[in-house]
């Protein structure tokens, strides 16, 4: 007997493809977000698919950070970002985050040491997560 639970649908993509092919992706609107505290003035939400970059052990998220409104103590939406985890979709290890595209925020991070045609040619992995039910 299987208990329910969420699982990954993984599909396999160049790098270089993926923001594209996530941008055409209306279902991964559904998915459920999470929210992380980055300090007092800063929340991101984070989205709950994730793309994994084997070959380095990464994984990016797509955010949206939202800053406290003083007015009206509420924290409102303000700049998309991208964040690397450290290891696999599980992992709740920032790494890093800037207001930036996948590639270029992934280079800033790696501090240059691929080529931009490097990082847009390694293969990645867009894991979405499915509820699955107790069978």
């Amino acid at each position: 007997m299987k208990k329910a639970g969420v699982q990954s649908m993984i599909k396999n993509y160049k790098l270089k493809d993926i923001e594209d092919v996530v941008f055409d992706m209306d279902e991964l609107m559904d998915i459920e977000s999470s929210v992380v505290v980055i300090d007092d003035d800063l929340h991101i939400v984070v989205s709950g698919w994730s793309v994994y970059v084997p070959s380095l052990n990464l994984t990016l998220r797509e955010g949206l950070a939202c800053v406290l409104d003083e007015k009206t103590k509420s924290y409102q939406p303000d700049f998309d970002v991208v964040l690397i985890y450290d290891g696999d979709p599980s992992s709740q290890d920032i790494l890093y985050y800037e207001q930036d595209a996948m590639i270029t925020t992934l280079n800033n991070w790696l501090h240059s040491k691929f080529s931009c045609t490097a990082l847009q040619n390694l293969d990645c992995e867009l894991h979405i997560p499915e509820e699955t039910e107790e069978v």
